[in-house]
């Protein structure tokens, strides 16, 4: 396994997808930002000291910042400032969103597993369940529905 520090892997892993063109500018940038995010929770080590351990503990950072931590009151706070708040539920960040960054994680650490950086993704399977809504849920059809739906229309 080559020995290399977590920022380093993810620069190299950047710049193929940016090379290969899997990547807008934009998706290149959040990435980026995810991967600073990553680095200043769990520091810059060599990637293959990363374990459950460290992947655990950014899940739980997520959970725990603001929506939007680069604007307004939160803005220029350092990530261990802002998970000692009491930040109010309404602001913290959304679910779906925490999921984004679990998978930019995940889809990292599988380039660095296929490329021999790290033998283990240790943010695969952690993601968050979410709830979802009765509004969005789909009505099964009954079947005097189905049949209706499905039989000539003898018109």
């Amino acid at each position: 396994m080559d020995s290399a520090k977590l920022g380093e892997v993810a620069e190299r892993y950047r710049s193929e997808k940016i090379k290969e063109g899997a990547w807008t500018k934009k998706t290149a940038a959040e990435h980026e930002a995810l991967q600073e995010l990553l680095i200043q929770v769990v520091g810059n080590p060599d990637i293959s000291t990363i374990v459950h351990k460290e992947a655990r503990r950014f899940k739980e950072v997520l959970l725990a910042l603001p929506a939007n931590m680069s604007k307004g009151q939160f803005a220029g706070r350092s990530i261990s400032l802002l998970i000692s708040m009491n930040i109010p539920e309404i602001a913290l960040m959304h679910p779906r969103t925490c999921n984004e960054k679990i998978q930019r994680a995940s889809s990292l650490f599988l380039w660095a597993v296929r490329h021999g950086y790290t033998s283990l993704n240790p943010f695969e399977g952690l993601k968050l369940r979410l709830k979802t809504e009765d509004s969005n849920e789909r009505s099964v059809f009954s079947h005097d529905g189905l049949q209706a739906l499905l039989a000539p229309d003898p018109g």
